[in-house]
């Protein structure tokens, strides 16, 4: 994984738990027009996001983030196994999430 590169696009992607302790994802999105124009059907689109400044939010929220800058990096990340912590009050937390070796 890497620094924020100022030469490259990036979007925001989180893995977090659901409550039940599943593995689901989210990311930043934009409308993209209507899939149905009479029911009001949205289309999203992934937005692109400052790379520098998120990655500096995360850093002054004491948050860890991944910054990927290459397929090979994301098939990676993407594809190592996730161990899901408990917290010490005993509930799963999403920020709570770790790579296994």
């Amino acid at each position: 994984m890497g620094r924020v590169d100022a030469t490259k696009e990036y979007y925001h992607l989180t893995l977090p738990a659901s409550p039940d302790g599943k593995l689901v994802w989210a990311t930043f999105s934009h409308f993209a027009g209507y899939a149905d124009e009479q029911r009001k059907d949205e289309l999203r689109a992934d937005s692109l996001v400052d790379g520098r400044w998120l990655s500096d939010l995360y850093q002054q929220l004491s948050e860890r983030c991944v910054v990927v800058n290459n397929d090979q990096a994301l098939h990676a990340f993407l594809t190592r196994p996730l161990v899901s912590l408990v917290c010490r009050c005993g509930r799963r937390r999403a920020d709570h999430l770790q790579y296994g070796k």
